[in-house]
């Protein structure tokens, strides 16, 4: 299973979905926004809804990643715990 590849390629999918859907709900449910520089400031901040989410789950990608390589990996040494003073 190679988690870090899925997520990635989940994160840039994502990440690119945001931003046009941002656009589509501003033209769908704001008409108002399709007039001169509205119309760049909507796509403006779909370009940065783009870059922040795709920023957010590579991130999450790399931190899950670190959890699971950390639950993988072989303890490096043994640790004794004390014994449980009432089992005698």
């Amino acid at each position: 299973m190679n988690l870090r590849e899925g997520y990635r390629r989940l994160s840039v999918v994502i990440g690119i979905i945001a931003g046009p859907a941002w656009f589509l709900y501003q033209f769908l449910f704001d008409p108002s926004s399709w007039r001169g520089a509205d119309f760049l400031v909507v796509l403006l901040l779909a370009s940065v809804i783009s870059f922040v989410t795709w920023v957010f789950l590579w991130a999450t990608a790399k931190a899950l990643t670190w959890v699971l390589e950390g639950l993988r990996s072989e303890p490096d040494a043994k640790v004794d715990l004390p014994s449980d003073p009432k089992s005698g």
